[in-house]
């Protein structure tokens, strides 16, 4: 995740990154869903908090997305 983060900053690779980060953020919602349906389990987080995940990872798949567009890179 810090690997395709940082080659966000270079433009040569920050199309790839971007996919990459969606694939990866994608493929953490089922964990995410679950922490946040049974917070009994994961008691060392606020329950809101694991809920409050849910939405501000739709907002970085999009923020990810906005990077993969050839009009955004600018």
């Amino acid at each position: 995740e810090v690997v395709l983060g940082g080659l966000l900053l270079i433009r040569r690779f920050e199309r790839v990154a971007a996919w990459g980060l969606i694939v990866l953020l994608v493929a953490v919602v089922p964990a995410n869903v679950q922490m946040a349906t049974h917070p009994e389990l994961y008691e060392e987080f606020n329950a809101a908090a694991l809920w409050l995940r849910l939405p501000l990872q739709g907002v970085l798949l999009a923020w990810a997305y906005w990077y993969t567009r050839a009009d955004a890179r600018r």
